[in-house]
C-alpha cells in the first residue's frame, strides 16, 4: 500500500498548537526531516508543509501575482521537499532552503507563463496596455524577494524568520545557534543593505513602509484544504504515484529539480577544478621548461665516484682491494673514477689491490 493512502482519503487536520493540557513539546524541523526520512513518517511531513505553508505561500503569490498559479507552485515547492528531504545536510534552517526553493519555482511558474502569454499576444495581435499604478506596485514586490534572495545568509535568514515567518529574536536566534543580543545588530544590517539594493533597483521606500511590508508578506498559515492537497500531492510524488497530482504541479516540481541538479553539478565542477588548478600549472610549466622536471640521479651515484677535470687519465684503471677504517683507499684516495669490480671497505683495514703486493 503507498505511504501516502493514510492521507489520501481524509484531509489533513490543521492544529498549530498542542491540545489543551498536553504536555508534550514541539518538534524541532530537523527532529521531524529524520522522522520523515528514516520512517517514512507522513504525519511528521504534514507538520512541516503546515508550518512553512505560510512563508511558502506569500513568496509564491508575491512573485507570481496569480492566485492559481501561485498555488501550483506552493505544491511544486513541497514535492521538491519531498524528493530532497534526504539531501539535506542540515547546515541551512529549513526556513531558509524553502524560501530559496519556493523563490526558485515562482520564478520558473512566471517564466513557463510569460511564454504562454507572449505566444498568446502574436496570435491575437492585440495592442499593449498601458501599466496602471496596480500593476507597477504588483512588479515591485517580485524585486522585493529578488533581492532579499541576493543577500548573505547572515543578514537573510535572520529577516525571513522574524518578518515572514513571524518568530522573535529569541526564538529565530535558537534555531540558528546565535547569541541572542546579535540579532537586533545582524537586523539592522540586514535592512540596511536590503533597502541600498532596492534603491540601485530604483525603489525607494522608507525604513518604516519596508518593515511595514515585511512585516505583512508572509500569511500564518495557507488553507487547510491546500495544505492537505500538498502534503498529498508531495507524499504520492516520492512515491512515484503520479495519478493523483496535477501534471503541471508535477511538470513544475521536475523542471525545478533538474535546475537544481545541473547548479549542484556546476559547484562539483568548480571545486574540481580549484583544486586541480595548482597541479595543471606546475605540469605546464615544466612542460614550457619553465620548471625542470626531477632528474633520477641514484643510479650513476651508486655506480661510480665523481672525477676531477685533472684526473681524467686515470679515469679508466680498474681498482681492487680494501679500505680501512677512515675509509676506501686506493682509487677513493686518489680522486679516481674508477668502476669496482671487487672488494670491499673493512674496519680492520688493508691495502689496495693495485700497489702490485
Amino acid at each position: 500500500m503507498p505511504m501516502f493512502s493514510r492521507l489520501s482519503g481524509r484531509m489533513y487536520r490543521v492544529s498549530r498548537q498542542p491540545a489543551q493540557g498536553s504536555t508534550s513539546v514541539a518538534k524541532s524541523d530537523g527532529q521531524l526531516l529524520e522522522r520523515y526520512v528514516r520512517g517514512q513518517d507522513e504525519d511528521a511531513f504534514a507538520e512541516l508543509v503546515e508550518r512553512h505553508s505560510g512563508l511558502v505561500r506569500a513568496v509564491c503569490r508575491r512573485v507570481l501575482n496569480d492566485e492559481h498559479a501561485a498555488d501550483d507552485a506552493f505544491q511544486a515547492t513541497f514535492l521538491v521537499l519531498a524528493r530532497r528531504a534526504g539531501s539535506l545536510d542540515g547546515e541551512r534552517t529549513l526556513a531558509g532552503w524553502l524560501y530559496a526553493v519556493a523563490h526558485r519555482t515562482a520564478l520558473k511558474a512566471r517564466a513557463q507563463a510569460a511564454r504562454r502569454l507572449q505566444v498568446e499576444k502574436q496570435m491575437s495581435c492585440e495592442p499593449a496596455s498601458k501599466p496602471s499604478s496596480d500593476q507597477a506596485w504588483r512588479e515591485f514586490l517580485p524585486i522585493l524577494d529578488e533581492e532579499l534572495q541576493r543577500l548573505p545568509d547572515k543578514y537573510r535568514l535572520p529577516l525571513i524568520l522574524c518578518y515572514l515567518e513571524g518568530k522573535t529574536h529569541q526564538e529565530a536566534a535558537k534555531e540558528l545557534e546565535w547569541p541572542s543580543g546579535s540579532m537586533s545588530r545582524r537586523m539592522a544590517r540586514a535592512l540596511i543593505l536590503l533597502r541600498g539594493r532596492l534603491q540601485s533597483r530604483g525603489v525607494a521606500l522608507p525604513g518604516v513602509l519596508l518593515l511595514s511590508l515585511l512585516g505583512r508578506s508572509g500569511d500564518p498559515i495557507a488553507p487547510t484544504q491546500l495544505v492537505a492537497s500538498a502534503v498529498r500531492g508531495a507524499l504520492a510524488f516520492n512515491a512515484n504515484s503520479l495519478d493523483a497530482i496535477s501534471s503541471p504541479i508535477v511538470a513544475l516540481a521536475r523542471a525545478v529539480l533538474r535546475s537544481m541538479s545541473v547548479r549542484r553539478w556546476r559547484l562539483w565542477q568548480l571545486m574540481l577544478l580549484v583544486l586541480s588548478g595548482p597541479l595543471l600549472m606546475v605540469s605546464a610549466a615544466a612542460a614550457a621548461g619553465v620548471l625542470p622536471w626531477p632528474a633520477d640521479t641514484g643510479a650513476a651515484t651508486r655506480h661510480s665516484f665523481n672525477v676531477p677535470a685533472g684526473n681524467a687519465s686515470n679515469a679508466s684503471q680498474p681498482v681492487e682491494g680494501t679500505g680501512s677504517s677512515g675509509g676506501c683507499s686506493g682509487a677513493a684516495a686518489s680522486n679516481r673514477t674508477a668502476p669496482v669490480t671487487s672488494g670491499s671497505c673493512h674496519a680492520g683495514g688493508g691495502t689496495a689491490a693495485s700497489d702490485g703486493s
